[in-house]
Order: C-alpha cells, then structure tokens, then sequence
C-alpha cells in the first residue's frame, strides 16, 4: 500500500526524490530486487539540483553497489 502511495508523488514534488528512495527500499524489503534496482537506477540518473538530492542519490549508489556485490555482480557495482 505505501508503495501505490509513493508512486502518486508528482516529480515536480519536492518530495519525489525521497519517494523514488523509499519505493526502492520498499520493493527491496519485498524481495523485489529487479524493481528495486530499476528504482536506484532512476535515482541515480537524476540531475543534481540540490544538496538534499545528492545525499539521496549517494544514499542510492551505495546501496545498488552493495546489492550488486550480494548478487555477485560485480562489473556493474563499480
């Protein structure tokens, strides 16, 4: 339910950022590892427009290196 929720947040919001993050942990929690890493992959690909939002995109990159390194996939956690 908090992930239908989360979706609806517009990404003009300045919520979005911090929604993408916790829909990513949310799936992960779920064992939906493949949403989750298309949902870091999206934090990761947005353009630095804030302090708040690089934290959240460092925040992203390291968890998807250390889920990449759990899958033994190492070519894409560097």
């Amino acid at each position: 339910m908090a992930i239908n929720v989360l979706k609806k947040i517009d990404n003009h919001s300045d919520y979005y950022d911090c929604a993408l993050y916790t829909t990513a942990l949310s799936n992960l929690k779920k064992s939906n590892v493949t949403i989750a890493i298309d949902y870091f992959r999206k934090i990761i690909s947005l353009p630095v427009i804030s302090g708040e939002r690089r934290n959240i995109i460092d925040n992203a990159r390291l968890t998807l290196g250390y889920i990449y390194y759990e899958l033994k996939a190492y070519e894409p956690a560097k």
